[in-house]
């Protein structure tokens, strides 16, 4: 007993005395023992050292401050302290999505965010700058006034990348759901389409108010948005309308340039040269005249008189019209819109190369304001009930301003 007692006195005798020296080393530590990783001293005031800026964290629901603690240990931060307040500065997640950050970055393309009432909800909209593609934050205003995605945004965000854009997009169309083979083939052709639809989408409409077919329309339908255009040719207008009703905007410039090669030919002292029309295979051929004929034509056709006549009379009347309606819009075309869409119908319309956010309300269509001009303006909407454009702005209470 008298060896263990011993034992233990030794035991405790060594061990305490290792405390010791350990305690001893934490009161009299050098500044100079731990170059390797020591911070830079901020600079003295005549209260002591120069605070450190406060850190709001967690949405702004906490508050931290470490510059009492720094005042009392009157020492730099150790590795430790450094970690902590730097995962104090991580941005935290909001429903289940990431925050993104507060100012634009330096190098990645990025869009302005807008907040705008609509409904009970503050809704984010893309704006446009620098002749951003128009297209694809018309897919994503609409979708976001729908409540159909959802950007990730924390509250006080201004801007949102291209990349993240894409991605929220390419998500919203992969839920779509696939029944065959064919409908897969068509969200496959949406998403390998939506990076290259900010370099625009090749549209030709067609003056009965419809557009003619191309994969790349294709991306709207997918999405269960649609898409109208108001340079549509009023029925009661029936010389116009016999004209122009069967016709894209492709056909009807095609024979505006047919006339003008008719007339500059028939000008010359030279022979009128023939219209040569080409006959694939694969497509039906069509007339100087625009029509599609129910038997083959040959290679080239030179115009008699009464052709020229009736080419001539038909590119005079297309051309009236497009002078008239320059801005793409007819009145009887906003009636046709307004026809379209159901009441609280969010669309989008296609005019003047432009794609923008309509909404219609109580009969009335309104165009949702995406120029970042509009950013920090009142402005939301512009309502659509003149063909000159001179409309009226309002709010987004749609109360005029």
């Amino acid at each position: 007993e008298k060896r263990n007692i011993k034992r233990m006195g030794i035991i405790s005798f060594l061990f305490g005395a290792d405390d010791e020296k350990k305690d001893e080393k934490k009161t009299r530590q050098p500044t100079r023992h731990h170059h390797h990783h020591q911070q830079q001293r901020p600079q003295r005031n005549h209260h002591g050292y120069k605070p450190i800026d406060t850190r709001i964290i967690n949405n702004g629901n906490t508050t931290r401050n470490m510059t009492h603690q720094n005042r009392v240990n009157n020492q730099p931060q150790t590795t430790q302290q450094q970690q902590q307040q730097q995962q104090l500065q991580q941005p935290t997640m909001n429903n289940n999505q990431p925050i993104r950050n507060q100012e634009p970055p330096p190098k990645e393309p990025f869009y302005y965010i807008k907040y705008i009432n609509y409904g009970k909800r503050s809704v984010p909209i893309i704006l446009q700058h620098k002749n951003g593609p128009c297209p694809l934050i018309a897919i994503a205003n609409v979708l976001s006034l729908t409540n159909k995605i959802n950007f990730g945004l924390h509250p006080n965000s201004k801007y949102l990348t291209h990349k993240d854009l894409i991605n929220v997009i390419a998500g919203k169309i992969l839920e779509r759901p696939t029944n065959n083979e064919t409908e897969e083939m068509y969200v496959k052709e949406a998403l390998d389409m939506l990076p290259h639809i900010e370099k625009g989408l090749d549209v030709n409409i067609k003056f009965n108010g419809t557009f003619e077919f191309t994969e790349q329309l294709s991306i709207f339908d997918i999405l269960n948005i649609r898409v109208v255009h108001g340079w549509v040719v009023d029925p009661d207008h029936t010389e116009t309308f016999s004209v122009l009703h069967s016709l894209s905007y492709n056909q009807a410039v095609n024979l505006l340039c047919q006339k003008s090669d008719v007339i500059s030919s028939s000008t010359t002292t030279t022979p009128m040269k023939p219209i040569i029309q080409e006959d694939d295979d694969d497509s039906p051929v069509t007339t100087p005249l625009g029509n599609t004929p129910s038997t083959p034509v040959s290679k080239a056709t030179k115009l008699n008189d009464e052709q020229v006549a009736l080419l001539c009379q038909k590119a005079y009347i297309i051309e009236d019209y497009l002078n008239q309606y320059a801005t793409q819009l007819t009145p009887y075309g906003l009636n046709y819109i307004a026809d379209r869409l159901t009441n609280q119908e969010v669309g989008i319309l296609f005019r003047n190369n432009h794609f923008s956010v309509i909404f219609k309300l109580k009969g009335k269509i309104y165009a949702l304001l995406t120029d970042v001009s509009f950013s920090n303006c009142p402005q939301t909407w512009e309502m659509l009930s003149r063909v000159d454009g001179d409309d009226v702005f309002v709010n987004d209470g749609f109360q005029p301003i």
